[in-house]
């Protein structure tokens, strides 16, 4: 089969099934669409959260491995058991 063959078979199953066409076309519009719009959507969450970080300064947030004590909660990371 000839290139020309393919060509001309495609064309005319496009054009017999408009309806199917069109909705596939569009289909594959939105999914690219929506792609495109969350891909930008977490770069610019990610750009956002780097500026208020840069933002609060290196020297005021520290974070370290281990459990976390607070008032009234003991919350254990896995080093150790949990004490009451």
């Amino acid at each position: 089969m000839r290139t020309s063959d393919l060509y001309q078979e495609s064309y005319s199953a496009l054009t017999s099934n408009k309806i199917r066409t069109g909705l596939t076309m569009l289909g594959i519009v939105i999914g690219i669409g929506s792609v495109i719009a969350m891909v930008s959507i977490g770069q610019g969450a990610q750009g956002s959260i780097q500026s208020s970080i840069q933002s609060i300064g290196s020297d005021l947030v520290m974070v370290t491995p281990g459990f976390q004590r607070a008032v009234g909660s003991a919350v254990s990371a896995g080093r150790e058991a949990p004490k009451p």
